[in-house]
């Protein structure tokens, strides 16, 4: 399984591999090879990925290693 990216893939934990955890901001609703995802910022500089946003495609989702999520709302 793989985080898919517009430009690249970034490998997710293989079995054997620590489990690991990152914070990123979902800001979108997105498509990536026919795929629906959530675009997102990442927090490693504009220089990671599509200048610093990725896509977490339906597939990531399914594939377990998406933990947690959390949703923030402004009530103003």
């Amino acid at each position: 399984n793989s985080l898919l990216l517009a430009d690249r893939q970034c490998p997710a934990t293989l079995p054997g591999e620590a489990v690991w955890g990152h914070f990123i901001l979902g800001i979108d609703l997105a498509e990536l090879n026919g795929k629906k995802g959530i675009e997102f910022a990442n927090w490693w500089t504009k220089y990671w990925g599509n200048n610093g946003f990725g896509i977490l495609t339906e597939d990531y989702f399914a594939s377990g290693y998406v933990y947690s999520g959390y949703v923030s709302q402004d009530i103003d």
